[in-house]
C-alpha cells in the first residue's frame, strides 16, 4: 500500500511538471506573437505619438501622417513586386510610376514629420507585407487584375483622407503638403482605372 501511494505521488508530480512546461510554452508562444504584432512599425509610431501629443488636433495631425506614410510605403513595396511579376505593360508602368512618385512624396513627408516631431513608420507595415503575400498567390492576368483593384481602392481611400485633412487640419504646413500631394493621387487613380478596364477587357 505504501509503495502504491509513493507511485501515485510520483505520477502526480510528473503530471504537474508537464503541465507547468506546457503552460510555459503556451505563454512564450502568445508573448512572441504579441511582440511581433507590437513591433509593427505603424503601431510603434502611433504609440510614440500618443506619448508625445496631448491636444486632439495634434493627435489627429500625427495620425494622418502615420497613415499617409503607411499608404506610401505599402504602395512602393508592392509596386516593386509588380514591376517584376506583372504581365501587362500598362500594369508594370503603373507600378513604376507609383514607386517613383511615392518615393519622392515619402521623402517630403519624412522631412515634414521630423519638423513636427511626429513619429511615422520606419519600415513597411504589416499591411504591406500582407499585400505582397496576397499578390504572390496570384499569377498571370489575375495578378494584374488584383493589383489594379488594390491600387484603385487605395487611391480612392487616400484622396478622401487627404481632402479631409486639407479641409479640417489646423496645421498650415500639413494642409499645404496634403493639398500638393492630391494631384498625384488623382493621377494614379486615373491610370489605375485605365489599367483596370484593360485587364477586364482581356
Amino acid at each position: 500500500m505504501k509503495n502504491y501511494l509513493n507511485l501515485s505521488t510520483i505520477v502526480l508530480q510528473i503530471f504537474s511538471i508537464l503541465a507547468l512546461l506546457l503552460g510555459a510554452v503556451f505563454l512564450f508562444s502568445t508573448t512572441s506573437c504579441n511582440t511581433f504584432r507590437g513591433n509593427d512599425s505603424k503601431m510603434v509610431a502611433h504609440q510614440l505619438n500618443e506619448e508625445k501629443f496631448h491636444e486632439l488636433e495634434d493627435k489627429r495631425n500625427a495620425a494622418f501622417l502615420v497613415e499617409a506614410a503607411e499608404i506610401h510605403m505599402n504602395e512602393i513595396y508592392i509596386a516593386q513586386l509588380v514591376q517584376q511579376e506583372g504581365k501587362q505593360i500598362d500594369v508594370k508602368q503603373l507600378g513604376k510610376l507609383i514607386e517613383k512618385i511615392n518615393s519622392t512624396t515619402l521623402n517630403n513627408l519624412t522631412g515634414l514629420a521630423n519638423r513636427k516631431s511626429i513619429s511615422i513608420p520606419t519600415s513597411t507595415p504589416l499591411q504591406g507585407l500582407e499585400g505582397i503575400e496576397f499578390l504572390n498567390n496570384k499569377s498571370g492576368l489575375e495578378f494584374d487584375k488584383e493589383y489594379c483593384d488594390m491600387i484603385v481602392a487605395s487611391q480612392k481611400h487616400s484622396i478622401l483622407l487627404f481632402e479631409e485633412i486639407v479641409d479640417e487640419s489646423n496645421d498650415p504646413e500639413i494642409k499645404i503638403w496634403a493639398f500638393c500631394t492630391l494631384p498625384n493621387l488623382r493621377k494614379h487613380l486615373d491610370y489605375a482605372l485605365i489599367c483596370q478596364k484593360k485587364c477586364a477587357a482581356i
